[in-house]
């Protein structure tokens, strides 16, 4: 296995231009359990989830952020999955969420597999790829995903998320000197960062961080 992974050349990366939440509609939902979801309700979903969620076009979209977007947007490509693994017969593919990335040797594989992709998408779900976050790469060139630059030896964070850190240190010393936030508070969102960004290659880092935290709450 491992000797086969260091002979895949390149990577196609994938992005939904709308998420699967966000393209949800009521009617689709009923038909989840036909498609082995028994568990799933989609009446009680629909009543206390969906009718409640404003959105530009009545009866259709799902508010992002609520702890049930990650599970429909599971349920809602659990028919891309499928499709991919079972009639593609990609071998290499992992999805979280919307973004989603295909590993092989051949490149004029993954362009044919983008195209059909892209059309299975549109026609049976009625979403489609973001022009501008899906596209082939080498491997060696890496590929930003879920927040990390990730390369075949190591992982960094974005250069964005780690500038925004230091903007963040100074918002959370003010909010917590106005009285918005308790140290414990800030000790907490601090911890978000610090364990996201401990899941690559940022020890020192992730310490300078931890230093000017502590610099600026003993001021």
């Amino acid at each position: 296995m491992v000797f086969e992974v260091k002979l895949l050349k390149y990577i196609a990366y994938f992005s939904l231009r709308e998420s699967a939440p966000t393209s949800l509609r009521p009617a689709e939902l009923q038909e989840f359990p036909k498609s082995k979801y028994e568990v799933f309700h989609p009446q009680l979903a629909s009543s206390y989830i969906l009718d409640n969620h404003k959105t530009e076009i009545p009866g259709k979209g799902m508010p992002i952020g609520n702890l049930t977007s990650q599970f429909f947007a599971n349920v809602y490509l659990n028919e891309l999955d499928r499709y991919v693994k079972n009639v593609l017969k990609a071998k290499y593919y992992l999805r979280y969420v919307d973004d989603f990335v295909i590993f092989h040797r051949d490149r004029k594989i993954l362009e044919k597999w983008k195209n059909e992709i892209s059309m299975f998408l549109a026609a049976e779900l009625k979403v489609n790829l973001h022009p501008e976050k899906s596209g082939i790469i080498m491997l060696d060139r890496g590929i930003t995903l879920l927040g990390f630059r990730i390369f075949h030896h190591s992982r960094l964070v974005k250069k964005s998320s780690a500038r925004r850190i230091w903007k963040r240190l100074e918002k959370l010393k003010k909010d917590h000197d106005k009285g918005k936030l308790t140290k414990e508070q800030a000790d907490a969102k601090l911890l978000g960062w610090i364990t996201f960004a401990s899941f690559a290659n940022t020890y020192k880092p992730r310490r300078r961080v931890q230093q000017r935290y502590n610099q600026l709450f003993s001021e």
